[in-house]
């Protein structure tokens, strides 16, 4: 019998229907079909669902921004990886009455990895993590991504049998163990302040001051222009929020919005009173920060591994032209280029990982590197 984890991904270019399904067939039965489909193939989504009941098999697909093969970016690609889990689909998280039911007992999981999907324009994506988190503590580990499209906004984006749904999750517990490695490269600047106005991912107050306000002074004398409300977003991607957490690097909390009151609209719920500071993201430092990940996931040994990128699509806008250059750090960190397997990963709204052996985090703006340990293909 098999006993591979992870059988070697497919990309599909251009995202052509047919030739999905036929990628999704060569998947090793044991395996489960993970698909990922790049947003300028949205309107296929439904039609590529339908497809794929017509198997007979299980099978999950995400609508993601972007999808990464090697050193290459595409908004038009599809990717097809086989991994050994379970797949668990929890809906309600758009109007936040979702149940955990359908999950396996915490006292029968046994650790592994839950590879987690999760629709990152649901507002209550942070407290659908934070309950995931509560049921299985430090037990497993976390990674995953926030899938959906910045470009056409809330909707459905995550597929599985009979399905085509938003405003939910798809958790895939793998039995096995992965390796992680996090990191994004933003530097304080400015702080710290005290979010001491919040409501959910609106900060309006900082300091007791409007929010706005304090941001604005932080970063126009770097910018060296005046910034407005209209203007805010376009003018500053460099900079963002990080939010303080002790014996950690601050964990990115990226901004969506601007509201005329002049709140600052973030990706997730900011807690209150939180611990802020203004970060600025340098690309040198960005990439430097990318391959220190992947150096953390990098194995000595005879064990063959399936490496996966989660980037941030805020901050693969941030890197512009000089994206490759991350690219190809990460997979000179994992060891990818002496490896007959490509280095694949998706562009993200939010990455989501275990911190060290604590927490789960909903991460932004940073890329999280994972090593699946592939496993035999003796019979």
């Amino acid at each position: 019998m098999s006993t591979s984890i992870c059988c070697s991904p497919q990309r599909i270019v251009g995202g052509d229907v047919e030739a999905v399904v036929e990628a999704v067939e060569q998947v090793p039965t044991h395996q489960l079909p993970v698909v990922f489909v790049s947003e300028e193939n949205e309107e296929r989504l439904t039609e590529l669902a339908a497809e794929l009941d017509t198997l007979d098999r299980p099978f999950v697909g995400a609508l993601v921004p972007g999808v990464i093969f090697e050193s290459s970016l595409s908004y038009e690609d599809v990717i097809v990886l086989g991994i050994a889990g379970e797949p668990y689909l929890i809906e309600g998280l758009g109007e936040g009455e979702y149940s955990l039911d359908s999950l396996p007992d915490p006292a029968e999981l046994g650790g592994g990895t839950f590879l987690l999907l999760v629709d990152g324009l649901c507002r209550h994506t942070g407290s659908f993590l934070r309950s995931f988190y509560a049921r299985y503590g430090t037990g497993p580990l976390y990674c995953g991504t926030g899938v959906g499209s910045l470009k056409s906004g809330p909707g459905p984006c995550l597929i599985a049998p009979g399905r085509v749904v938003g405003g939910a999750a798809i958790a895939i517990h793998i039995p096995q163990s992965v390796t992680l490695g996090v990191g994004h490269g933003f530097e304080r600047v400015m702080g710290p302040v005290i979010a001491t106005d919040v409501d959910g991912n609106a900060i309006q107050q900082l300091n007791w001051r409007p929010a706005f306000d304090v941001y604005r002074e932080a970063i126009e004398p770097a910018l060296g222009e005046k910034l407005s409300i209209e203007n805010l977003m376009e003018r500053s991607r460099r900079y963002t929020f990080g939010l303080e957490r002790t014996g950690d690097e601050d964990v990115v909390r990226d901004l969506i919005a601007t509201r005329e009151d002049g709140a600052l609209i973030a990706v997730v719920d900011i807690p209150s009173n939180a611990i802020l500071h203004i970060l600025e993201g340098k690309p040198d430092r960005l990439i430097a920060a990318a391959e220190e990940a992947a150096v953390a996931c990098s194995h000595d040994g005879d064990t063959p591994q399936q490496h996966l990128l989660f980037d941030c699509l805020t901050r693969v806008e941030l890197l512009g032209d000089r994206f490759n250059a991350e690219a190809a750090a990460v997979r000179r960190g994992v060891g990818a280029e002496n490896s007959p397997r490509p280095l694949v990963g998706v562009l993200s709204v939010g990455e989501i990982s275990s911190i060290g052996d604590r927490y789960l985090e909903f991460l932004n703006k940073t890329a999280v590197v994972v090593s699946i340990p592939v496993g035999s293909d003796d019979e």
